[in-house]
This record gives structure tokens, C-alpha cells and sequence, in this order.
């Protein structure tokens, strides 16, 4: 082979790798720099939030439970806190005469309801904003339906219970006065949800002859629609430790108070299942 084809093949094979070099190169830029990573999904995005609610005014949940059912719906306005969480303001949270609110413990949403366009016996009485929505609906559709109802006592203070299970007890004595009313602390009233309703019907007085007005018929059969449950029923002294209030009605809302309602249960017995401890 002469000089000359040997210079020309030398030539040829070095800029062959010249080229494969840049080739190379050339597909190493364009991998880093236009190709896209693919980014894994947080489980934030498909997994629902424990702290899911329901709005105030919704009167149909999601799910509905049954009396076969192990768990609770979602609460309807604050979701079961964790243990160790504030509890006091969850809508399912458990005040009986074994469980109590701290003295210092006042909801952090009272309104005067009077000023909402809600019948009340006097206009200093006040209840927790996440029920108002709801309570102006069952003020109408009753008002609709020729029903007389007035809220007679809703939030009531530590200390305002503290005087009328004193003055209770002074006029009546202790054993009697438990029957009928709450020690400081123990009262749903506390809560803010929890309102008595009466009507002209008795002449705005609360006692069991509510149970038997066109009122207390109506808010037997209704309260449920609009979040509200009957906490102390009749023949159920022994579990809940009142005397039958059918006037004494607890907001839980819409989604719990349905499940409630299908479930069998007292109020009592649900809360004991399904409800938090006061924790604040």
C-alpha cells in the first residue's frame, strides 16, 4: 500500500470517530436537556383529608349509615380530632355526668341568634355560628308548615349553669334537681348546639307537655333534617340520666344527625360509641 492511501485511510478513520463522537455528544445534550422526569404522585392528592366537612347547610351526607354500620360518618362541621387534640368544639364531642368541659371553655363562634331572624325569648341568647344556616331553615320550613317554635335557652355559660343547678338544688334539693339538671361543666348547653325550643302553644314554657303540641309532634319527626337530634328521650333515664326533655334538642349536624337517626341508637348511646372526649 503506497504513502498516499495510507494518509487518506488514517483520515477516514479518525473523522469516522470524530463523527461518532459528536453524534454521541450530540444525544447526550439533547437526553439532559429536553427529556422530562416522570414525578411520582403525592398521596396527598388521591387520598381525601381527615379534616373533611361537611358544610352547615348540607342535610344529606355522602354515605348514609345504617344500624349494621361500625363506624361514624364524617362529622358534619369539625372532624374527630385526633387523641390529644382540642375536642370541645367537634360536633360529636361527648358532655354527659361522668364527662365535663373545663370552666374556661366558651365555643368560638357564638352569635346572638335573635339578630340572624331567629325567634328567641330574649335577644342576649346566643348559639354557635356552624348551626345558624341550618336553624334558619327549620325556622322557615316550620313557619311553612303552621308550626310555632321558639329557641328558649341555647349557649349557656359555666358559670350561668353553675347559679341554676344551685338555685336548682336550694328549691328542690340535689337528688331531685340531678334528674332534670346539669352540674357545671356537664351540660350540653356549654357547647353552644344545644338549644330548648318551646311554642305559644304551652305559652312558651318548657316542660314535657311539648312533646304533645303540633311543635313538639313536628320537631320529633323533623329535627333530624336540619342537624338536630333529641338528647334526653323518654324511657331512657337510666342511660342518659334525665328525666324525658322533649323540648332539648343537640345540633350534630346534617350527616350525623341522619346516621343517628338510622342507627337505633339515643344520642347518648351513639356519642359513647362514636363521639370524642372533652379534651381543651
Amino acid at each position: 500500500m503506497g504513502e498516499t492511501d495510507m494518509s487518506r485511510r488514517l483520515i477516514s478513520v479518525v473523522g469516522f470517530g470524530v463523527l461518532v463522537m459528536f453524534l454521541a455528544t450530540l444525544a447526550f445534550v439533547y437526553f439532559s436537556v429536553f427529556a422530562i422526569p416522570t414525578r411520582a404522585v403525592s398521596s396527598e392528592a388521591t387520598s381525601p383529608s381527615r379534616n373533611t366537612s361537611y358544610s352547615s347547610t348540607s342535610t344529606t351526607p355522602n354515605t348514609i349509615a345504617t344500624s349494621t354500620a361500625t363506624t361514624p360518618p364524617q362529622a358534619t362541621a369539625t372532624a374527630s380530632a385526633p387523641a390529644g387534640d382540642n375536642t370541645c368544639n367537634d360536633l360529636l364531642v361527648l358532655v354527659d355526668k361522668t364527662h365535663a368541659l373545663p370552666a374556661s371553655y366558651v365555643p368560638p363562634d357564638l352569635v346572638p341568634l335573635g339578630s340572624a331572624g331567629i325567634p328567641v325569648a330574649s335577644a342576649s341568647l346566643q348559639g354557635r355560628r356552624i348551626l345558624l344556616a341550618d336553624l334558619q331553615r327549620l325556622f322557615r320550613d316550620a313557619s311553612s308548615a303552621h308550626i310555632n317554635l321558639i329557641v328558649d335557652s341555647p349557649y349557656r355559660s359555666y358559670a350561668e349553669q353553675a347559679a341554676l343547678y344551685a338555685s336548682y338544688v336550694q328549691q328542690y334539693g340535689q337528688a331531685a334537681t340531678d334528674r332534670f339538671s346539669a352540674k357545671a361543666g356537664h351540660s350540653q348547653h356549654q357547647l353552644g348546639t344545644a338549644i330548648d325550643f318551646s311554642t305559644l302553644e304551652i305559652a312558651d314554657r318548657l316542660d314535657q307537655s311539648f312533646a304533645t303540641t303540633k311543635a313538639g309532634i313536628w320537631m320529633a319527626a323533623n329535627a333530624y333534617r336540619y342537624g338536630f337530634s333529641l338528647s334526653y328521650p323518654q324511657g331512657e333515664e337510666a342511660v342518659t340520666g334525665y328525666e324525658f326533655e322533649p323540648w332539648h334538642y343537640r345540633y350534630v349536624g346534617g350527616a350525623n344527625a341522619l346516621a343517628l337517626r338510622q342507627s337505633g341508637l339515643i344520642m347518648q348511646t351513639y356519642l359513647q360509641q362514636f363521639g370524642p372526649l372533652p379534651h381543651c
